[in-house]
């Protein structure tokens, strides 16, 4: 009897384990930081018109932005949006914060009067500009 029980217990550690660690959660992972650093690059002060979408970005000379978009509703009416908020240029990237302090990093490829924002994250959306003369 005492070796059924034994062998009954012994059992059931290998199936179950004895750590109860292993039924906690795993803590999330950490968000990585995305400081808001750069500089003001005077190349970039100016109105931008994305291509083949009703956007205009301007960036100012006193680091702050606004983006216009209309966006098409296949049955209703456009939907525009209006976001302003600060931007950085800080190496290979554009740093922008909105106005509810979201700090997002864009991949930036500046030639001239074209200029390429990437999102850096998994939803890999360029947008591709064309600075304005107006």
């Amino acid at each position: 009897m005492k070796i059924s029980v034994l062998c009954a217990v012994a059992t059931a550690l290998l199936l179950c384990g004895c750590n109860g660690a292993a039924n906690e959660e795993a803590p999330e992972p950490k968000k990585p930081v995305v400081l808001f650093e750069g500089s003001i690059d005077k190349a970039m002060v100016g109105t931008w018109k994305a291509e083949g979408v009703d956007q205009t970005y301007k960036f100012f000379e006193d680091g702050t932005f606004t983006m216009d978009q209309t966006i098409r509703v296949p049955k209703g009416d456009p939907m525009t949006t209006h976001t302003k908020g600060e931007w950085r240029h800080n190496g290979d990237k554009v740093v922008i914060k909105d106005a509810q302090k979201n700090i997002v990093p864009y991949a930036c490829k500046l030639d001239g009067d074209k200029m390429e924002l990437s999102l850096t994250g998994s939803l890999k959306v360029t947008t591709k500009l064309k600075k304005s003369t107006d």
